[in-house]
Formats: structure tokens, sequence, C-alpha cells
């Protein structure tokens, strides 16, 4: 099942980057083509700081795009990838979708011969796509809720996004196989956190790969893999925190 949106579907695309990676950012930039909102963290103030200035950048610039796409510098992303990303929201418009997922169940949809797998547990945000209500209002929750949160929250982006579709009850979604991949899990592009990742922890497992194209695939059937169980003891202390999820309803 494909749902319309009236007007069609306009999928507007950031890179949030840093000096170091201008380079390979232009590259990127070349390699999906049209146009693509850049953000500089000049002062590199964390990926929460630029997550949030590329989704400004890219309302501004595209003010009827109907969702945003905001990807991270070290991704690596299949051949078509702006003709993919409008097959996926034509598939599901109203949700949360997530480039690629280092986990379990993405193999196991695979495996399946299923097209999706869904995440409660956000992370590594390389590519996320949002409805552009949706995002708006997830700036406003995160704003609103720094001083109560920020602490444990710290500079990033996919623990903030986590929070809001934690407190929200949004699955986010996953192509499989995925679109797109982390650079920086096998070293090819090195972490400006300082970060050292196992292989299997921050790179795809199963995906399209830089000569795959996406956007021939049928991704109507909406079944999908969940989150697998999680011992006690590796339960990050986010999935434990009381957001407060009686706030105000969002789209079906």
């Amino acid at each position: 099942m494909v749902l319309a949106i009236e007007g069609g579907i306009t999928v507007a695309v950031g890179i949030m980057t840093v000096p170091e990676r201008a380079e390979h950012c232009r590259r990127l930039v070349d390699r999906i083509g049209g146009e693509i909102a850049v953000h500089v963290d000049v002062n590199h103030r964390g990926c929460w700081a630029a997550w949030k200035a590329t989704w400004i950048a890219c309302a501004l610039a595209q003010p009827r795009a109907t969702h945003i796409a905001i990807l991270a510098d070290d991704t690596a992303v299949c051949s078509d990838l702006r003709a993919t990303l409008e097959a996926l929201v034509a598939a599901r418009p109203h949700s949360p979708i997530a480039g690629w997922l280092p986990r379990d169940q993405v193999e196991l949809a695979h495996a399946q011969g299923l097209r999706w797998a869904s995440t409660r547990r956000l992370q590594f945000v390389q590519l996320l796509v949002l409805p552009r209500e949706l995002g708006d209002r997830a700036l406003d929750w995160i704003c609103d809720r720094e001083h109560l949160f920020g602490d444990l929250w710290g500079t990033w982006d996919d623990e903030r996004l986590k929070g809001f579709t934690l407190a929200h009850d949004l699955d986010t979604f996953v192509p499989v196989p995925n679109v797109c991949d982390h650079l920086g899990g096998d070293g090819t592009i090195k972490s400006t956190f300082g970060h050292r990742f196992a292989p299997e922890s921050a790179r795809a497992r199963v995906w399209l790969g830089e000569d795959g194209r996406g956007a021939a695939l049928d991704w109507s059937d909406l079944r999908a893999v969940g989150d697998q169980p999680v011992h006690p003891y590796r339960i990050p202390r986010i999935l434990l925190t009381p957001y407060n999820t009686t706030h105000d309803e969002v789209p079906p």
C-alpha cells in the first residue's frame, strides 16, 4: 500500500559536516545531486547543534517540502538516494525513517524476505527522514526539555530524537536492505570525537551498497521486524527515563 500526500511528496535533503571533512562532504553532495542544504559546524558545537541547524536550513531553503532528510557527513549512500527516499516516504509517509540500523532485526527481516525493520532504540542517526510537521514538533519538544534532560542527552542528536520518539510512542522504521552505511565504523573517516567502534556495532548488516538502487524495490509490504530482547544490564539509561507521554497526539 502506498499512501498519497496531497500535492505530492517532496524530500528536502541536508548534510551536517565539520571543516575537517569538507572534501568528503563535497563528494557526498555531488553524489546525491540536486539542492542540498549544508551546515558546517565550524565551532564543533556537537551533533545536536549541527542537526538542528541543518533541519532549519532545509526548512528555510525548501519551505514546501513535505519531508526533510538529514545526513551525517560520514555516510555512504546508494546510487539513487533521492529517488529511493521518495519511494520510502511514499510507503511510510507519516513515520520516522532511518536509512540504516546496525542491529539484529535488520538481518532477521532480510532472512524472512521482509523490506522493513523497526526500532524504539534509535542510534547512529546517519540518515533520518521525518515528516516536516513531525520534525518541527520534535525540535520544539526537545528544546522545551533541555533543562530536564540536557545532562543525559549530552551533545548527541540521536539521544534527543530517541527521547522524542519514546515519549510519543513512535517506531522508527528502517528499510531492508539499508540505503546507507556508516563510514566511521571501519576507520574510513576518523571520528571527530575520538570514538573507536567495534566493526559489528557501527556498520550496516545488510545494505544496498554504493552501486545499489533502492527506488525500483517494492517497499509496499509494511510488515517489520522490531527490536530484539535486550539483557537488563545492557538497557541504556535513556530507555528508563520517565518522559512525559501524555503529550499531544502525533499523526497515525
